[in-house]
């Protein structure tokens, strides 16, 4: 693997079907039986099953599906069975004081549309006839950065492990993009240190001639 490369890794067979739901998992392989799941195929020991209704990988949520939790109750909310993270959101408490925006009744879906233009970017059109939040099944990370209609956008993590941006009613574009944190810093130390090595080198020619 190139050093570049970074992977996550999780055994879908332990995740219970409410998990898969919201993680977005629509096929499961394994050698385990899962009765909760729909069998499509079997081969020897191996089992494909299909996970009906699974989140979308970028999917707009009403601005009133929202659930504030305090950071301390999080991974209790994640297990409450009566709260579906497929189709509402689980936001920190501080979500709810960083935006003003307010839910407008009887407003038309929303509708999204995105593109990868890079394993790191998410472009992403939203057209909505009132403030919604746009929630995209990535890993959420201090490293992500979100503007909106070039502006800087707010991001919060969604379930603890997904992101959410809060969008105003209207037609808007919005850009979401991965930065290596420090990977600025580091490339001027980098040439900081290649300078330095040039003149140390260059001094040592010079003294032995």
């Amino acid at each position: 693997m190139p050093a570049t490369k970074a992977t996550q890794g999780l055994d879908g067979w332990e995740l219970g079907l409410r998990a898969l739901r919201a993680c977005g998992v629509r096929a499961l392989v394994t050698m385990h039986e899962r009765p909760d799941c729909t069998l499509v195929n079997q081969r020897d020991l191996l089992r494909l099953y299909s996970i009906v209704d699974p989140a979308p990988r970028v999917a707009t949520c009403a601005w009133d599906s929202a659930v504030f939790i305090p950071d301390a109750d999080m991974d209790r909310a994640l297990r409450d069975p009566s709260i579906d993270p497929a189709r509402k959101l689980i936001l920190p408490e501080s979500a709810r004081s960083a935006t003003a925006l307010e839910s407008v009744r009887n407003a038309a879906p929303a509708r999204v549309t995105y593109r990868r233009t890079g394993p790191d970017r998410f472009e992403i059109a939203v057209d909505s006839g009132a403030p919604c939040w746009v929630r995209v099944l990535e890993s959420f990370d201090t490293g992500w950065r979100a503007t909106l209609d070039g502006q800087d956008a707010p991001i919060f993590p969604a379930h603890g492990m997904a992101i959410a941006i809060p969008v105003p009613a209207g037609k808007h574009a919005l850009a979401l993009e991965f930065f290596t944190p420090g990977r600025i810093e580091g490339a001027w130390i980098s040439a900081a240190a290649a300078l330095l090595l040039t003149g140390v080198v260059a001094l040592a020619w010079r003294r032995a001639w």
